[in-house]
């Protein structure tokens, strides 16, 4: 299996993909590239609260996030955004640029998530 770091950088390097991070499922980074390596552990923790709790995911959709110094609202059509996968052992967090979309980055993240599931990550 390749490295975190060797991931990070195949997914940032997609066109779909501006940067990418994985973090353990207890906010500690385990690889990143571009501005998410600048993320605190802190941003990535809530993030993970918010996936299981439905109080605190509400409470990031009505006020949005910050994440790797950036600041990301829902339900805005931006030229960028943020997209964040949980698998069994890791949090996959990846943002986008115009011309990608969200679904575009979705779909890229989504796929890796699938691979790290298969392999029991």
């Amino acid at each position: 299996m390749a490295s975190w770091v060797d991931h990070v950088q195949a997914l940032s390097q997609t066109n779909n993909i501006e940067d990418a991070a994985i973090y353990g499922l207890d906010g500690t980074l385990w690889a990143a590239t571009g501005k998410l390596q600048a993320a605190p552990a802190a941003e990535a923790q809530a993030i993970l609260e918010a996936i299981e709790s439905e109080k605190v995911a509400a409470l990031l959709v009505e006020r949005g996030i910050n994440f790797g110094g950036k600041r990301y609202l829902f339900l805005r059509r931006d030229n960028c955004g943020i997209v964040f996968y949980k698998t069994l052992k890791a949090l996959v967090v990846a943002t986008y640029a115009f011309p990608a979309s969200a679904a575009d980055c979705l779909t890229q993240v989504s796929s890796f998530a699938d691979y790290l599931i298969s392999m029991q990550m």
